[in-house]
């Protein structure tokens, strides 16, 4: 599972952030090695008005939410009050809204060829982030599309992998991540529809697509690249 953590900020203010975070990552690293603060993984996608960041962090079990809790806490107090002040300067750049969910790995849908089989949210960098909504009453049938869509990706080579999460609480929305290994293969990459009209043709490519679109509609998307100089994995 994933805990992830939504920060909108205002896209003037970009920088207020991330030099907060900047320097937060200075003083846990250089002044008391690597410390662990909660947040290991940076995904950021950029607006017009408002960029968008999430934060992964892994977990096992829900107790392991305790035990990120208490290493914030440590980590929090090694540094002192001027440094957890300094980071806290940040939300000053934050607008509405910024959230936490928690994410399920639905690793059974995903969509990877050998070709990008070890692309993940941690060796990709860049792609796009999809929230659906799954019409539940019809589970059959999105089953039997999404394995179609699947069976012909793979088939075809597809040169981004499609890594799939669920939300455990709320709406259950559905979250897909399409990732490529670098900016130019995700800009080369032929859309759903071209690859899977040349793999199954025009009309059950058009079928997939209208089935998909109906039980499995698209509520919002996120261009996205991967921030390592935000992130914090080396603890």
């Amino acid at each position: 599972m994933r805990w992830v953590h939504i920060d909108n900020v205002d896209a003037k203010k970009t920088a207020i952030f991330e030099g907060a975070r900047k320097a937060w990552l200075g003083a846990i690293r250089s002044e008391h090695g690597a410390l662990g603060d909660g947040r290991p993984l940076f995904w950021e996608s950029r607006g017009t008005a408002t960029n968008t960041y999430f934060t992964l962090y892994p977990f096992r079990a829900w107790a392991d939410l305790d035990a990120r809790r208490a290493m914030v806490a440590a980590t929090e107090t090694a540094v002192g009050d001027a440094a957890v002040k300094q980071y806290d300067t940040g939300d000053a750049a934050l607008v509405s809204p910024h959230y936490s969910q928690i994410w399920r790995r639905a690793s059974d849908y995903d969509i990877a060829s050998d070709a990008v089989a070890g692309l993940t949210e941690l060796t990709g960098t860049v792609g796009r982030i999809e929230v659906h909504i799954e019409d539940i009453t019809r589970d059959e049938e999105f089953d039997k599309a999404w394995k179609s869509m699947k069976d012909a990706l793979v088939a075809k080579r597809y040169p981004l992998a499609c890594r799939v999460y669920t939300s455990v609480f709320g709406e259950g929305e559905i979250m897909l991540l399409w990732i490529a290994s670098d900016a130019g293969v995700y800009r080369g990459a032929p859309s759903l529809k071209s690859a899977l009209a040349a793999q199954l043709g025009a009309k059950k490519s058009a079928e997939i697509i209208e089935a998909l679109r109906k039980i499995f509609p698209l509520r919002k998307a996120y261009e996205v690249e991967r921030r390592p100089d935000l992130s914090n994995l080396g603890y």
